[in-house]
């Protein structure tokens, strides 16, 4: 009968997390390129400003994959930023309200976004009304969420990489239990 050890020369779960790695990076390169391009549903821009929704790349950069074992098993998790389940469909104003607590937390928050957003857009210094913005989207939800959510960015895109991520596993899988038969058989 083989031993733990044998089965994990057999089975690797460094060849598991390296497939879902391969697949999850690309992920997180469409997920940034759609972000600085994305658009409405009906093709509008997401925000009253005329520019892409990208400031300083955060989300973007939030974007990787994870992986711990615990005990008998093996977690791989692709990740982001807080909030960023609201990439597609935008925010509502319960999501808002629930993510930064207070008016005055969130008013904060909006207000470094928008002096990155004129200083990567070279817009006029104070030109956007962060008080305003902050104030619209407390009471109702950002642009992209009263417009009915936008193109795709992360919703449409996932379940095919997890889709794909099975299949790669599963033939992993057989192969490494042909394997460990075939040794089994020899001993």
């Amino acid at each position: 009968m083989p031993t733990i050890r044998q089965i994990e020369e057999i089975f690797s779960p460094e060849r598991i997390i390296t497939i879902c790695e391969d697949e999850f990076g690309p992920l997180a390169e469409q997920i940034a390129f759609n972000i600085m391009t994305k658009r409405t549903n009906s093709g509008a821009d997401v925000n009253a400003l005329n520019v892409p929704e990208e400031t300083t790349g955060a989300t973007a950069e939030s974007l990787k994959t994870i992986h711990e074992a615990t005990n008998g098993g093996l977690t791989v998790s692709f990740v982001g930023r807080k909030g960023i389940k609201n990439i597609d469909e935008g925010s509502s104003p319960q999501d808002v309200q629930e993510e930064f607590g207070s008016f005055e937390a969130f008013r904060n928050a909006i207000e470094r976004w928008a002096r990155v957003k004129e200083s990567r857009w070279n817009l006029d210094p104070r030109s956007i009304n962060a008080y305003g913005v902050a104030s619209s989207v407390w009471d109702h939800g950002s642009v992209l969420y009263q417009k009915g959510g936008g193109t795709e960015i992360m919703k449409d895109l996932l379940p095919e990489v997890v889709d794909r991520i099975s299949k790669k596993i599963t033939e992993e899988l057989d192969t490494s239990i042909y394997q460990l038969l075939d040794a089994t058989i020899e001993l």
